[in-house]
């Protein structure tokens, strides 16, 4: 199964990460009709607030007219001390409110 995306987004989309984002949708089994909104979670099981590695990752996307248009791409990474960090957001676009996040 393919999603039909928009071809109007905010920023350059890769080739590459929307055919990642189908893949996703074939491997769960989801069916797009009736759905108005899709969200995928990418986390790397070795990621922790001590070795590093991979930041999770959350896309969602919203139909609109019949299309999937990216609604936010929130990054996620371990703060604080080692012994009491916190998973919190450090970077969050939602490109349909033209707003953005960024932790300092």
């Amino acid at each position: 199964m393919t999603i039909p995306f928009a071809g109007d987004f905010a920023l350059p989309v890769s080739q590459a990460l929307m055919s990642i984002l189908d893949l996703e949708l074939v491997r769960s089994g989801m069916v797009l009709k009736g759905k108005s909104s899709l969200v995928f979670n990418f986390r790397d099981p070795d990621y922790g607030p001590v070795r590093g590695g991979f930041h999770p990752v959350e896309i969602r996307l919203l139909k609109r007219r019949d299309q999937w248009q990216f609604d936010y791409v929130t990054d996620f990474s371990y703060q604080g001390p080692d012994d009491m960090a916190e998973l919190v957001k450090e970077i969050d676009f939602n490109f349909l409110s033209e707003e953005y996040y960024l932790l300092r």
